[in-house]
């Protein structure tokens, strides 16, 4: 009986020992297959990051890693097409002469573009960084948007444009935090100037250094549709501004300014942050040669928000106004299967 209970010792033994061994053999192959499958990067889909420019001792500060382009996810694909059949319709009937977009699922991160590095005159575009280098200031020095600066009426920056607001400031003293307001709710330009006029421009620089972007080319046409969208991403990422700074900077975004492009093919209830930007060419003889007319921004389409920038360039600022609306529209309306 001992003998028996000797060997059914030792067989019990033997089976726990089995049992340990397959199940780390087990353990081994989930591994191994989760080390293929996940944590081994992926090469042909490999991301560049951006990091903060700085002397810094512990911290490398990420601003935000680019993905590459969707190709050959099909509904990213189908997006792209008709997009650029609705391109080539506006081409043919004289609505616009060159069209760039760029579009981008912000929760994966995943894009698409049709001629998205094609470079352009940012114009009013320029104002969202230059709000973010003063918000950047405030954060280690709050006091300088309580900083008071005089409008004395001598210049009026808002003449000559085409898409006016009827809130332009009035000869006053206006805090810096409601200057920047002006500029970017209403695209201000008297507004820009004086702001412009009062930010050292080292600081206006470094965020374009920060992101790789030039802060001016040899020509006015220096920015395209997706090296300009990475300030709105570093908004909604709030990677280079702090949370309560980002947030601030999107809700002045989120204002009624230009109703004629990315929010004229959205319902109203979806809310967008978005600038736009218009540029006229003329001629020595003072005709007009081309025109530009550009909207980018953030569409809040429910729990998959999308960064939508679209450039243009043709003769009729009206004609443009419609082409954006329609790109914008037609984007929306495929987001749901995005």
């Amino acid at each position: 009986m001992k003998e028996k209970n000797s060997k059914l010792k030792i067989q019990q033994t033997s089976f726990k020992k089995l049992d340990f061994l397959f199940m780390g053999l087990l353990f081994f192959c989930i591994g191994f297959v989760l080390n293929i499958a996940v944590i081994r990067p992926n090469p042909t889909s490999a991301s560049v990051c951006l990091r903060q420019s700085g002397v810094y001792t512990h911290i490398n500060p990420l601003l935000l890693c680019d993905s590459p382009e969707a190709k050959g996810v099909s509904q990213y694909t189908s997006l792209q097409k008709k997009i650029g059949d609705l391109i080539k319709n506006d081409v043919s009937a004289n609505l616009v002469q060159t069209v760039s977009v760029y579009f981008r699922n912000l929760n994966k991160g995943e894009w698409v573009g049709i001629n998205e590095n094609d470079q352009y005159s940012p114009a009013s575009l320029l104002k969202v960084p230059i709000m973010i280098s003063y918000y950047k200031l405030a954060e280690s020095d709050p006091s300088i948007l309580n900083k008071i600066d005089v409008y004395d009426g001598s210049f009026n920056e808002n003449a000559n444009e085409t898409f006016v607001s009827p809130y332009d400031i009035k000869p006053g003293a206006y805090k810096v935090d409601d200057l920047i307001k002006a500029m970017i709710v209403n695209s201000d330009n008297n507004a820009l100037t004086i702001l412009s006029n009062n930010i050292d421009e080292r600081s206006v620089t470094e965020i374009f250094t920060d992101l790789g972007l030039p802060v001016e080319g040899k020509t006015i046409d220096f920015m395209s549709a997706k090296s300009y969208s990475q300030f709105f991403r570093i908004l909604y990422n709030s990677t280079y501004l702090d949370q309560a700074f980002s947030e601030k900077a999107l809700a002045l975004l989120s204002g009624p300014d230009f109703p004629q492009g990315l929010r004229a093919g959205v319902p109203d209830s979806v809310t967008i942050a978005q600038k736009f930007g218009e540029r006229t060419v003329k001629n020595q003889d003072g005709t007009i040669s081309w025109r530009e007319l550009h909207n980018c921004g953030i569409i809040y389409y429910p729990e998959k928000p999308y960064l939508l920038c679209v450039m243009t360039k043709g003769t009729d600022y009206q004609n443009l106004a419609t082409v954006i609306q329609g790109i914008s529209k037609l984007t929306y309306d495929n987001a749901a299967n995005l």
